[in-house]
């Protein structure tokens, strides 16, 4: 982020609704997940979308041209 101006971090901040926040959060606290014991194939599957989910975002910004470090 130190890279970035202000005003991409700023553009970048109001493209996180709430009702996005919610909908990730509420899919890794679901019971499907099933507390997600150490180690489980539930906190597997939560990991494999939380990188699925930073491989979409990585996209993203390569593809705006941002400089991140």
């Amino acid at each position: 982020l130190a890279a970035q101006s202000p005003q991409a971090v700023t553009r970048a901040a109001a493209t996180i609704t709430q009702a996005d926040v919610r909908r990730r959060i509420m899919l890794i606290a679901d019971d499907s997940m099933k507390g997600r014991d150490t180690p489980s194939p539930e906190l597997e599957m939560t990991a494999r979308y939380i990188a699925s989910e930073m491989q979409k975002w990585d996209k993203v910004v390569k593809a705006s041209g941002a400089k991140v470090d």
